[in-house]
C-alpha cells in the first residue's frame, strides 16, 4: 500500500461558544477596559456565536502517521472587518479580529476530538 492510498481528509463543522470567562480573557490579553466588555460581547453574539468553524483534517500520510488541519470560519468576518475599517470603525474591526482569533482557539485546542 502506497503512502498516498493511506491519506484521508475529512471536513467537519466544530461549534464552539465563548463563555464568561473567554471574555474576560481577551479583555486582558488585548488590554480592554470593563467597559468594553458590552461592545465585545455584542459583536460576538451578533456575528460569531452561531457562526461554526469549518475544519479539514488530514491524516495517513508521512512515515509517522501525521496529521494537519485547516479552520476557518470563512471570509466573512474578514469582510465585515474589512468594511468596519474603511468606515473607520476601528474598534469594532479589532474586537472582532480578536474575538475570531479566540474562537479558532479554542477550535484548534479540540483537535483531539477531530482525529478520533
Amino acid at each position: 500500500m502506497t503512502t498516498r492510498n493511506r491519506e484521508k481528509t475529512n471536513r467537519k463543522w466544530i461549534h464552539i461558544r465563548l463563555e464568561e470567562k473567554d471574555f474576560q480573557e481577551i479583555c486582558g490579553r488585548y488590554h480592554y477596559k470593563d467597559t468594553d466588555l458590552v461592545l465585545l460581547k455584542e459583536i460576538y453574539e451578533a456575528f460569531l456565536q452561531d457562526k461554526p468553524v469549518a475544519a479539514w483534517v488530514r491524516t495517513g500520510y508521512g512515515e509517522e502517521n501525521h496529521a494537519a488541519a485547516l479552520m476557518t470560519l470563512g471570509k466573512e468576518p474578514d469582510e465585515l472587518q474589512n468594511r468596519w475599517m474603511e468606515e473607520g470603525r476601528l474598534t469594532e474591526a479589532y474586537m472582532l479580529e480578536c474575538l475570531a482569533m479566540a474562537v479558532l482557539e479554542r477550535a484548534y485546542g479540540q483537535m483531539d476530538v477531530l482525529l478520533q
